[in-house]
């Protein structure tokens, strides 16, 4: 029903708070056709908000904003659901704003849910070798099963928190993710610069080891390398990603 149940009064003043809220309050007389694509899409989410629905529905909701608008947007977005207590069911293919707005988040494979979970245990704890591999960034390192919770591999043993519940001597893939991947001058892993991408205050280098095993890393951006640099590296995984070398990918 949209405004219509309101009075002219909170009509008013449900459109002044939604237009200040998506930066378009200064544009509150123009007509759409004046409106760039961007705004047009800020309007569209003003429009669906401002009635304070149960139920929401946003497919790609944020797909016309440059980068720093999209973050603002989306943090205006989930601050707005939450203070009206409003569900939310949004379709996207960004991750990150997935990761921004949802409480739980679905992966989704040729139409069937293959995760339903929260942010955090996407990323840490995916239920198999596709959402590892889908989520975020990372490569996947072969081992072998030593005992219930360590993993043996070309660049050194890893420990796990978790109980891995397979045979020992069982071949395995490790998900070792950018993080994990720390810069030492005293590391005992050597490493190659082959690729570079500077992200601000960070910057991912794709590295080629020794043993010719390539490695993401996400190192501070003060750690500055050019590439074919050497540069020397440990692993810190705090939550080993382990499945069968024989899995199947969903």
């Amino acid at each position: 029903s949209g405004l219509r149940e309101f009075s002219t009064a909170e009509k008013r003043k449900a459109v002044a708070d939604m237009l200040e809220r998506m930066g378009l309050d200064h544009h509150a007389n123009r007509y759409p056709h004046e409106l760039s694509g961007g705004q047009q899409q800020r309007v569209a989410l003003a429009r669906a908000l401002a009635p304070k629905p149960l139920l929401l529905l946003m497919d790609e909701p944020f797909s016309s904003l440059d980068l720093e608008l999209r973050e603002r947007m989306g943090q205006e977005v989930a601050d707005t659901l939450k203070e009206n207590d409003i569900t939310c069911v949004m379709v996207t293919h960004d991750q990150n704003d997935a990761f921004a707005l949802g409480d739980k988040v679905g992966v989704m494979v040729e139409g069937a849910i293959v995760q339903w979970d929260t942010p955090y245990d996407l990323y840490h704890r995916p239920k198999n070798h596709f959402v590892a591999d889908f989520i975020g960034n990372g490569v996947f390192l072969d081992g072998e099963l030593r005992s219930a919770s360590r993993v043996v591999t070309v660049l050194g043993d890893l420990d796990s928190e978790a109980v891995l519940d397979w045979p020992a001597n069982t071949p395995v893939e490790v998900l070792i993710r950018p993080d994990d991947v720390i810069h030492d001058s005293q590391g005992p892993i050597q490493a190659r610069v082959t690729r570079r991408a500077f992200k601000g205050a960070e910057i991912m280098y794709t590295l080629c080891t020794s043993s010719n095993i390539t490695l993401l890393a996400l190192f501070p951006s003060h750690a500055n390398f050019a590439i074919g640099d050497e540069v020397s590296v440990r692993l810190e995984v705090d939550h080993l990603v382990v499945f069968p070398r024989d899995a199947t990918a969903v």
